[in-house]
């Protein structure tokens, strides 16, 4: 079967779609991409990968994965006053002002006014949204790409605008991953050796 791929920014809009909801913690399974041999792996003497197009791949290094991913959780990390992840069965202000638009505000507990909005289009297709349905700092007609999360954080002043925190679906330039991948040896000529070795019988 083709290795399945998924692409940064639907991982990123499931996270974010996610905690819009009120969820708490994430679990990234596998982040770090590799693969055990020998007696390394969990099966006797079997090869096991975990390349399951993780946010870091099998040497460690980061991909345009895990940097979108990077980004999101430092916009998570920063506001987690707002998500009120400390606080049991909080759950934020939720409003649907079109089929597959989810608008979800958190208010903030320190700052008079302020809140961290997720605006969530769940729908496969763009939506064009009169920025006055959603807070007073957003102002004229934006534009929420599909399966996309926008997150804002929103002064309560019509005067001061609303800021753009993240947008799933925009991948940052500066986040483009480059690899170049050298040929070191041929050992299609090397001499090897092959042993047996007694495989361990299982009592049923």
């Amino acid at each position: 079967s083709p290795h399945h791929k998924r692409d940064p920014t639907d991982l990123a809009y499931a996270v974010a779609r996610f905690f819009a909801a009120g969820g708490s913690a994430a679990n990234y399974y596998m982040y770090h991409g590799g693969s055990n041999f020998s007696r390394s792996c969990t099966m006797y003497l079997q090869a096991t990968s975990y390349d399951y197009d993780a946010p870091l791949d099998e040497f460690g290094y980061d991909t345009v994965k895990s940097k979108h991913l990077s980004r999101l959780h430092s916009i998570l990390k920063n506001y987690q006053t707002y998500l009120c992840l400390d606080q049991e069965d909080f759950e934020p202000e939720e409003n649907h002002p079109f089929p597959g638009l989810c608008i979800f505000k958190f208010r903030s507990g320190k700052e008079q006014g302020e809140s961290l909005i997720f605006i969530c289009n769940d729908s496969t297709d763009s939506m064009q949204v009169d920025g006055n349905h959603v807070c007073a700092g957003l102002i004229g007609t934006i534009t929420i790409s599909a399966k996309s999360v926008s997150i804002y954080l929103d002064h309560g002043i019509a005067s001061y605008r609303s800021r753009l925190l993240f947008d799933t679906s925009r991948i940052d330039p500066l986040d483009h991953v480059n690899k170049r991948y050298v040929f070191i040896q041929d050992l299609s000529t090397a001499n090897w050796q092959s042993g047996r070795e007694p495989v361990p019988a299982i009592s049923t």
